[in-house]
């Protein structure tokens, strides 16, 4: 069970790094493609500078989830430095569990906000005919998984024998 929960984890990690690295290789070449046709006075295409605006979110909330897993996101721990043993393990519980449920409540508020406000907008759709409320939709969805893996995180600290379950590392 546990071998088929670290495959599940580890297909959809890699999931996560190869769509960064297309999003980041499309953004430079659209950012490329912009300063080409800006420098040459082609004209100008009006659905580049949207696109790149979406690419540059999904990126970035892409990347936020990809810290998460890897614990390299920002942490203010200046009490758990100087701490050490059973108060450092219950410091980083409450942390870990108080980051979850930050997650989740902007996940939780996202999907409001999209629901409410850009389902039912009548704007025009930013470019390629797409809703903008799909292209939003990578925020309540990061937030969403990071508040996991922020809860996997806090249980690891609280269940000691799941370590080796927590712990996938596979280099990609």
């Amino acid at each position: 069970m546990k071998d088929i929960i670290k495959k599940i984890i580890n297909f959809f990690r890699k999931i996560e790094v190869y769509s960064l690295v297309v999003f980041v290789i499309l953004m430079l070449v659209i950012s490329f493609l912009q300063m080409i046709i800006k420098f040459f006075r082609f004209g100008g295409f009006d659905w580049l500078s949207p696109v790149l605006k979406y690419i540059v979110l999904w990126s970035g909330m892409i990347a936020a989830s990809i810290a998460t897993y890897e614990k390299k996101h920002i942490k203010i721990d200046v009490i758990s430095k100087f701490a050490h043993g059973k108060m450092k393990r219950m410091i980083n519980i409450i942390t870990n569990f108080f980051a979850a449920f930050t997650c989740f409540f902007i996940s939780v508020i996202s999907w409001v906000y999209i629901f409410q406000i850009e389902y039912t907008s009548n704007e025009p759709p930013p470019f390629f005919n797409i809703p903008r409320w799909v292209l939003l939709l990578i925020v309540p969805a990061c937030f969403l998984i990071m508040g996991v893996r922020f809860s996997i995180q806090g249980i690891k600290f609280i269940v000691p024998g799941n370590q080796e379950l927590l712990e996938t590392e596979e280099k990609i």
